[in-house]
């Protein structure tokens, strides 16, 4: 109450006077060039399958990393390498023979056969080489 607020015979009531509180201050996070470099990004919370290192970010958050993927070995191509032997014996090597070809996979190197022409026309050649 204050009486000098007022005229005459009567008082001025004011409302009562809250405390005065201190408000928080906003969480601060900033991405940095060390999280961003590793691959990831800084915020207050990551996704759940991220690696989280708190150390590269600035303010009260966290550096979320990709997740680790585990290493697999790659097949190998498969190798196929013709041979003198093969082409010697009129044929040629390849992963897959034509249905006629009658095939040898001594003759080859890697996981492939000699695919030698039918019976018949190997047989004529021989005799034409001869």
């Amino acid at each position: 109450m204050n009486s000098s607020l007022c005229e005459e015979k009567c008082t001025c009531c004011l409302p009562p006077v809250m405390p005065t509180t201190i408000r928080p201050q906003p969480e601060i996070c900033k991405n940095t060039s060390s999280c961003v470099s590793a691959g990831g990004f800084c915020d207050f919370q990551c996704p759940p399958d991220a690696q989280m290192d708190s150390s590269l970010c600035e303010g009260n958050c966290t550096c979320c990393l990709p997740p680790v993927m585990p290493t697999t070995m790659k097949p190998q191509p498969d190798i196929c390498k013709h041979t003198n032997s093969c082409a010697r014996a009129g044929g040629f090597c390849d992963f897959q023979c034509p249905p006629d070809a009658q095939k040898d996979s001594s003759l080859c190197e890697g996981n492939c056969t000699c695919c030698l022409p039918p019976a018949f026309l190997w047989k004529k050649k021989v005799i034409f080489f001869l």
